[in-house]
């Protein structure tokens, strides 16, 4: 059974604006700030803080990025955001030989 399905019918069209709105942050983030840990751990540990600290915004369809001013409260959860990653940097859940991320 497919997880997101209700009678047969997939719900393939629902999106979280926050999570595409912190994905956006956080890229923006990290290229600015290079000396951030981009390894796994450290990256699930900013996008799942991130998410817990900002409403989820559900949409019935793929919104474009301008829709993010009107739909969210874009500053204060891109403050949000940037303090989660901030937080996880900081205070990473790993030693310090883990391998980074490389792109």
């Amino acid at each position: 059974m497919y997880i997101r399905e209700i009678f047969d019918y997939e719900l393939d069209n629902i999106f979280n604006l926050s999570e595409m709105l912190v994905i956006k942050v956080m890229k923006k983030y990290l290229e600015e700030h290079p000396r951030v840990c981009r390894c796994g751990v450290c990256l699930e540990d900013m996008y799942a803080l991130a998410l817990n600290r900002i409403p989820a915004k559900y949409v019935q369809d793929d919104f474009s990025e301008h829709f993010y001013d009107r739909m969210l409260d874009y500053h204060n959860a891109e403050r949000k955001i940037i303090q989660a990653i901030e937080q996880i940097s900081g205070n990473p859940h790993h030693d310090y030989n883990v391998k980074p991320y490389k792109k």
